[in-house]
């Protein structure tokens, strides 16, 4: 039996517009999605937002106990490059061009044929990761000295920085904590085939739990008083270790819909293939991230710059990853999962209109996260990292701070982005996003290279945000372009509602800590949070009743999921 072809479902644009504006409104919400399906959806994307949070406030708090352990000298330093490299690589194959690459196939396979073949192919793909990417991990392993030396130039040229050899003991880190890609990798294929059975809550919260495995060793760290030279090692076993908690947590769970754990060999198999031949071009255009990260840490971490700009960098986009996982994350995953039945079905008018309908929530949720984030910046730095180690260096907050703000202008196309790429993937069109993803690449070059040594270490970051606009706007022409028209004219309205909104959101936010700070100080952890975790609340009462006054469909469509619950 012959395998289908998904790109036989690709619509030409010329007839993309038997939903468009162009007719009457009861024709078009004829094809959107009904008002069930919608809360459905957002439903699901609730539960992963509450996961995801509980991961991100985890990792929040687990970035707190390593400042305040290790603060933004060169243990520091030296413990985010060693964790960077299998990182890169994790979000780079694991969780990137492997989930995007393996929804759209494993959906299909149950959607056109049956769940025996697709359970099948999911155990090849098991398999051939713990090959594939086992075969990386100890190429990574024996090389992990040339590796440093790539990522990190100047650790080498700086030498011993206050009886610490940054090379040295990167490179041992790096070793103790490669073998955190194998698990990560194992995580994300449990993960897809458990979306796949729209089955959301564990995958998501699997994270929060390789966070508590870090939580705890961090508390454990901090308690008895070890020395960083030492903690940092064990904390770098932490992350291993919580890395096979994250994925032993969800076998159960895959065992129970029918998928068993088993070697098989069989690389020759069509679906296995077609993985493959998604995998390597999702790769290259995984890259413009990473590539990214890749250019701005060995710019931050050069000789010419002082102690710091590597962890000051981390700091402001593990703050920022906040929303991008709560809010980017879970409408992505949610939005894969649908469209790529859609796909498979040929069903493209809903493919059109689920895509639609993730972007209206993302304008709803992203854009007053961004200026929330711009406003509270530095009492949010202060609230999660102002300790120890981290406050003992004077300027690491305001440096955090503004290294946060840059990174959060650029929110809405960092989710954006998160949701058009498995819309390509599902399609089988995977040249659009190779070219974004090298558009980006090259921005974030130019203006790192030309800016760096005029700006400092602060124009890395904005190049970070200018590449993820990049990257989003020539997705979004070639969807336009090849695929179909969004509905722009309804997209156009919702962001000028939201704006109105973010209005009012702002100025409670900005006076509400400003008069708070003013009356009771910022000296304690809870002067701190009656500062900024107040306004925040307020803020967010303040924008949902703005948001219900000008009548957004996506507030409406909270308010009724609420009333459902």
């Amino acid at each position: 039996m012959s395998e289908p072809d998904p790109r036989a479902a690709v619509p030409d644009p010329a007839d993309s517009e038997s939903c468009d504006g162009k007719r009457s409104k009861a024709d078009r919400t004829a094809c959107e999605p009904a008002p069930a399906e919608r809360r459905a959806d957002l439903g699901r994307a609730g539960l992963i937002s509450i996961a995801t949070m509980s991961s991100r406030f985890l990792g929040l708090f687990r970035e707190h106990l390593f400042a305040k352990l290790f603060g933004s000298g060169p243990i520091a330093d030296a413990f985010q490059i060693a964790y960077r490299i299998p990182n890169l690589l994790r979000e780079l194959v694991a969780e990137g061009a492997l989930s995007f690459a393996f929804v759209p196939v494993f959906t299909e396979y149950r959607e056109r044929k049956s769940d025996e073949e697709a359970h099948l192919l999911a155990q090849i793909v098991f398999t051939g990761l713990f090959v594939v990417v086992g075969g990386i991990s100890l190429v990574a392993f024996i090389f992990a000295d040339g590796i440093v030396d790539l990522m990190a130039p100047g650790f080498g040229e700086r030498g011993v920085v206050d009886g610490v050899d940054k090379r040295a003991l990167t490179i041992s880190l790096t070793r103790l904590m490669i073998p955190f890609l194998l698990f990560a990798a194992w995580a994300a294929l449990c993960r897809g085939i458990l979306n796949t059975y729209k089955r959301f809550f564990l995958p998501a919260l699997s994270p929060a739990l390789f966070n508590l495995v870090a939580v705890v060793v961090g508390v454990w760290l901090w308690m008895s008083g070890t020395e960083p030279e030492t903690a940092v090692f064990a904390w770098g076993a932490a992350m291993l270790a919580g890395g096979a908690v994250q994925f032993l947590i969800q076998v159960p769970a895959v065992r129970r819909i029918g998928v068993r754990a088993r070697w098989r060999f069989d690389f020759s198999h069509p679906g296995f293939r077609r993985i493959l031949r998604l995998m390597l071009p999702a790769v290259i255009g995984l890259a413009a991230v990473q590539l990214n990260i890749f250019i701005n840490t060995r710019l931050a971490s050069s000789a010419s710059f002082e102690d710091g700009p590597v962890s000051l960098m981390t700091y402001a986009y593990r703050l920022m990853y906040l929303p991008l996982g709560v809010i980017g994350v879970a409408l992505a995953t949610v939005t894969a999962v649908r469209i790529s039945q859609d796909a498979a079905r040929e069903d493209l008018d809903r493919f059109r209109e689920g895509l639609s309908s993730a972007f209206g929530f993302l304008l709803f949720f992203t854009l007053p996260c961004t200026a929330g984030l711009v406003v509270l910046a530095e009492p949010i730095v202060r609230l999660i990292f102002g300790y120890g180690a981290f406050a003992a260096e004077e300027s690491s907050t305001t440096e955090t701070a503004f290294a946060l703000c840059l990174y959060s202008s650029a929110l809405f196309f960092y989710c954006g982005v998160k949701i058009m790429v498995p819309a390509f993937y599902a399609l089988s069109r995977i040249r659009a996003p190779l070219i974004a993803s090298l558009t980006a690449i090259g921005v974030n070059l130019a203006w790192s290279l030309s800016t760096v040594d005029s700006l400092g270490w602060q124009s890395l970051v904005f190049g970070t945000a200018l590449a993820g606009v990049f990257n989003f706007l020539v997705l979004g022409v070639a969807f336009h372009r090849t695929i179909a028209r969004l509905h722009y004219r309804e997209l156009a309205v919702t962001a000028g509602k939201v704006a109105l909104a973010v209005v009012p959101m702002l100025l409670v936010a900005y006076y509400a800590n400003a008069s708070v700070e003013a009356r009771i100080g910022v000296e304690t952890v809870w002067h701190r949070l009656a500062g900024t975790v107040g306004p925040i609340v307020l803020a967010i009462m303040t924008y949902f009743a703005a948001a219900k006054l000008l009548r957004l469909r996506e507030a409406s469509d909270m308010f009724s999921l609420r009333k459902r619950s």
